[in-house]
């Protein structure tokens, strides 16, 4: 798993939790390819209410299930942006599992400070 997504822990995770984690991860992943991630698709992959998701995602990560779901799309579309350099900014965002490039391109600012463009622009150089 991606160093900056376990670092929103303040506690050791066990095995179970790391796991647990992991499948989220997946489910997301997965996801992402053919529909938009939601925590309500996601819990229920996992067989499991929001309700129950939510606080088990706090209690391992100390964010929410949305905010964790959100790393793992734009961990992922880092990912594309410098192995796929040739998508546009929309196909990237919609192969991460967004509606549009604004929500992807204002979601990707908000957490790394710089725009996707941006950030190709300096991966290229």
């Amino acid at each position: 798993m991606d160093k900056s997504l376990t670092n929103n822990t303040c506690k050791k995770l066990s095995q179970n939790e790391q796991l647990f984690l992991e499948n989220i991860r997946t489910a997301t992943l997965e996801m992402m390819q053919n529909e938009s991630v939601t925590v309500e698709k996601i819990a229920e992959k996992l067989f499991l209410t929001p309700k129950t998701l939510n606080r088990r995602v706090m209690d391992m990560t100390s964010i929410s299930t949305k905010q964790y779901l959100l790393l793992i799309q734009l961990e992922q579309s880092r990912k594309i942006l410098v192995q796929e350099p040739g998508l546009f900014i929309l196909e990237v965002s919609l192969k991460c599992g967004f509606e549009n490039a604004n929500t992807f391109s204002t979601a990707f600012k908000r957490v790394y400070k710089i725009s996707p463009t941006e950030f190709r622009k300096q991966i290229q150089s």
